[in-house]
């Protein structure tokens, strides 16, 4: 009789070690998958903080050329800046007339962000056409 009991004992240990094995299973799980949401939610914040910075140097450089349009209206070349963490250009070009089109990008770690701008006046005073956020130019 001694075996039996001993052999029903052994087989309640053995169920709740199971049981918890199958649990331990399902919290990793659940931890592993948390903390790759984790990862990716801080992922997703970086890039979108990296195209931010990249939209404000596009328009930095965007607001340079304006600058130096007003100062000559007669110019057109490359206006660089160099930022600690980015950088940009934009370019002015003579588009008809006097008119300008300026064509901005500016650069933030893997983040791009370009502008397209076009005057319809330089002098007297300075009218914007259109302004735009741009794939490609």
């Amino acid at each position: 009789m001694r075996q039996k009991h001993t052999y029903k004992q052994n087989k309640k240990g053995y169920v709740t070690l199971m049981s918890v094995l199958i649990l331990s299973v399902i919290a990793l799980s659940i931890s592993v998958t948390l903390l790759a949401m984790g990862i990716t939610a801080t992922q997703n914040s970086l890039s979108l903080e990296d195209g931010s910075k990249a939209s404000a140097f596009a328009d930095a450089c965007m607001e340079k050329a304006l600058d130096s349009i007003r100062a000559d209206n007669l110019y057109t070349g490359t206006v660089p800046l160099t930022f600690t963490d980015g950088e940009c250009s934009a370019v002015v070009t003579d588009i008809a007339g006097n008119n300008k089109r300026i064509e901005s990008i500016g650069t933030a770690d893997n983040a791009t962000q370009r502008l397209e701008l076009e005057t319809t006046q330089v002098y007297p005073q300075l009218i914007i056409d259109f302004r735009k956020n741009t794939e490609d130019f």
